[in-house]
């Protein structure tokens, strides 16, 4: 398992935390995304913007994590995903490898 805490920009910013090694190529089951903000985050592809994407709420509420399972044969890699906030937002990720 991997822990690591990203900061959403204004502009879609890729969730590539630097604490996941390898970031890509490896087979992952399940990401797990946690709002810790005040604000509302968006998480999708490069195209995620404030009106498009994933809204996770702010925290405290039921709706602030987004649970992905990938399933076993997912290789893809982290800079796939992408998020975006209003203001600068602290969030967590998890990677189950």
């Amino acid at each position: 398992m991997y822990l690591t805490q990203v900061t959403a920009g204004t502009t879609a910013t890729p969730i590539m935390p630097v604490g996941v090694q390898p970031a890509s190529g490896h087979n992952y089951q399940v990401l797990i995304f946690q709002n810790n903000s005040a604000n509302v985050i968006r998480v999708g592809d490069s195209s995620v913007t404030n009106s498009k994407g994933v809204q996770l709420a702010a925290s405290g509420a039921t709706n602030s994590i987004l649970v992905i399972p990938l399933g076993l044969e997912y290789s893809g890699t982290l800079e796939e995903f992408f998020v975006i906030s209003t203001a600068p937002s602290v969030f967590d990720i998890m990677v189950c490898p």
